[in-house]
């Protein structure tokens, strides 16, 4: 990761805390917590549109039975909302 964290929002996965997260650069990416070690499970390469790509609130959700969400809103105003699993990319 070349940028810095922004925001993030903790979701479980069975016994296992995920870590979704935000960053200045305007990537996203998922961390699984396990008690001796951190496991990158996913991250997205920067958000290239525009100048004002920085996440700047992330919210892990079920908008449906069965599905997680992700939304997301960065510096500009521009509102996301991703299905996706744990264990992979939204």
């Amino acid at each position: 990761m070349d940028s810095y964290v922004t925001c993030f929002d903790i979701e479980t996965v069975g016994s296992k805390p995920v870590v979704i997260y935000g960053t200045k650069n305007g990537g996203i990416g998922a961390i699984e917590l396990n008690s001796d070690e951190a496991i990158l499970l996913w991250e997205t390469e920067e958000f290239h549109q525009g100048e004002k790509a920085a996440v700047s609130h992330i919210k892990v959700a079920s908008l449906k039975e069965n599905n997680n969400n992700l939304i997301l809103t960065r510096e500009d105003g521009m509102i996301e909302v991703y299905t996706y699993n744990s264990k992979s990319h939204p």
